[in-house]
């Protein structure tokens, strides 16, 4: 965690995890193909011993992925401008010039720079990128992103104070539309929902599950299923 004591910092920390993980989760929690070993000859019934249990592995897998994760969110939440670190809509609004320094993948990729070494040796050992100049500055984006959108208007229901998923509070919440608007018409013209529901069915999603939901499935899948209905 950033070691920042106000709670801008901790919250913004929570963000800029979550931003940072989903790369690092795809690039290295894909699944491997199991090997196919064959069988050595004249042991055709020999029975195969497991050092360890799969599904023992997998958590333990698992849970070095998620310290991986906490290990270089906080190094590198921690060594970005104070400004970035407590950044949010109001402070982006009052100080539009200094987020100008921010506005580009280019102007973003200088921050790289002030990486410790060692953060910087294990982005490139664990194969992660070669190079993190071009890594850390869309990640970066939608860091910035994420904290300048302007809250969205309220909506006739209670705003729930967690995400609607992994019920995590304290973090920045965005709007998830249960029926996508890119096909909100062609739902409505099959049948797949009422002609009010596009603009009502919605969920307050943190930002990771909110990618989770969309990698799910595609969005016609989505406005038909029950990720459609509530």
């Amino acid at each position: 965690m950033s070691s920042g004591d106000g709670n801008d910092e901790d919250e913004n920390y929570e963000v800029f995890r979550d931003c940072l993980s989903t790369p690092i989760i795809q690039k290295l929690a894909a699944p491997k193909r199991p090997e196919r070993r064959r069988a050595a000859k004249g042991r055709k019934n020999a029975i195969k011993r497991t050092d360890e249990p799969r599904e023992e592995k997998e958590v333990d897998d698992a849970e070095e992925l998620v310290e991986f994760i906490d290990y270089l969110a906080t190094e590198i939440f921690n060594s970005l401008p104070f400004f970035l670190r407590t950044l949010s809509y109001s402070s982006s609004q009052a100080s539009p010039s200094l987020l100008d320094d921010y506005s580009s993948l280019a102007a973003l990729a200088t921050l790289t720079t002030s990486l410790p070494p060692h953060i910087i040796d294990s982005l490139t050992t664990y194969t992660l990128t070669s190079s993190p100049s071009t890594f850390l500055p869309p990640i970066l984006n939608t860091y910035i992103t994420a904290l300048t959108t302007p809250p969205p208007p309220p909506t006739s229901a209670s705003r729930p104070s967690a995400c609607e998923l992994c019920s995590r509070s304290h973090i920045p919440l965005t709007i998830h539309h249960l029926i996508p608007r890119s096909c909100a018409t062609k739902a409505v013209k099959r049948g797949w929902c009422e002609p009010w529901e596009p603009t009502t069915r919605l969920a307050f999603l943190c930002r990771a599950c909110h990618s989770f939901v969309h990698g799910l499935a595609g969005n016609e899948e989505l406005a038909r299923s029950k990720w459609g209905k509530r």
